[in-house]
């Protein structure tokens, strides 16, 4: 009996053993895989370094770091991939804008307007108008004192700023950039086909432009309703609005901390003539930077048949248009 028992005691001691021993060499395994991972991340880092300094970081390069992000790394190594996320972003954007203001897409274009050209604010009855125009002065002037982060926006051929319940064509040469920020329940219309329009901070607006040469930049808007075209269209931290678009060229649509967005396509007339718009797919396969998985993300969606919408642009160019 005794024999038996220490024979069973002797069996339960060995596999003890062998599962401390197994969990040892898992341990270790799982250790061993977390070093190459955080040592693959800590390359890619450092790959992205070196991109930056060289001016060759692309998009692929993004992409990669996101989905590194995704798959939670070690809060030390999730901040440096933010960081470097981030500089890689800004060097993308610095790239593309120099890039663009260089390409001409139509031809002829000689006199552009004059730097700084502001859109006025609409006249008042009130008779504070005086009052009113320095603290619509002194809302540019502080804008601009935000230093080098506002340089390009002070470089805009034509600037509407700070407006609320504003109603306005504007006029313009072709190849002008454009800047709308801070627009409250407006509704703008671009006569003219721009080389560039940064928009940031609009909310319950309708923007109404002609093709766009190169780039539209959209920041932190609400409600927006949105009908352009251009090489590539980027928008950041959009919520519930309306982007009513066409896309030509290799730029695509890029998505980035957006919610609850429709994506149409853009559909525009002048005098009741339709306005010729690029007519490929691509808007309908935007990029969204916070959704790689399968399928459809839930930060947007395609407009429906009865959501599509007509726009009509005022325009003096529109034959001159048609012939490019």
């Amino acid at each position: 009996m005794e024999d038996s028992m220490e024979k069973k005691r002797a069996a339960m001691m060995a596999r003890l053993e062998g599962r401390g021993k197994k969990a040892a060499e898992t341990k270790q395994a799982s250790k061993a895989s977390r070093d190459r991972e955080e040592r693959s991340l800590e390359e890619l880092i450092e790959d992205s370094r070196v991109e930056i300094e060289n001016g060759i970081v692309n998009e692929m390069t993004e992409k990669r770091l996101v989905e590194a992000i995704s798959l939670g790394p070690s809060a030390y190594l999730e901040v440096k991939l933010r960081e470097v996320l981030a500089d890689v972003r800004k060097a993308i954007l610095e790239r593309e804008t120099q890039t663009m203001a260089a390409f001409t897409f139509y031809t002829g274009i000689k006199n552009p307007p004059p730097r700084g050209k502001v859109v006025p604010p609409p006249p008042s009855d009130d008779s504070s108008d005086d009052v009113d125009e320095e603290e619509e002065e002194g809302v540019d002037q502080e804008m601009e004192e935000k230093g080098e982060e506002r340089k390009q926006e002070a470089d805009m051929d034509i600037q509407c700023v700070a407006h609320h319940r504003y109603e306005e064509t504007i006029e313009g040469e072709d190849g002008s950039s454009v800047r709308l920020a801070h627009l409250d329940n407006c509704v703008i219309s671009l006569n003219f086909c721009p080389s560039t329009v940064h928009m940031e901070a609009l909310t319950d607006t309708t923007v109404i432009m002609l093709p766009v040469q190169t780039s539209i930049l959209i920041y932190g808007s609400k409600r927006l309703c949105l009908f352009g075209e251009a090489q590539q269209i980027r928008v950041h931290d959009v919520e519930e609005s309306g982007l009513h678009v066409g896309v030509r060229g290799g730029g695509g649509l890029i998505l980035e901390s957006c919610k609850d967005v429709t994506i149409g396509k853009c559909i525009l007339t002048s005098s009741g003539e339709p306005v010729p718009i690029h007519e490929g797919e691509e808007w309908r396969k935007p990029k969204d930077f916070d959704w790689l998985a399968e399928g459809q993300s839930p930060n947007w969606r395609e407009a429906s048949e009865e959501e599509c919408k007509v726009a009509d642009v005022v325009t003096r160019s529109i034959e001159k248009w048609k012939k490019s």
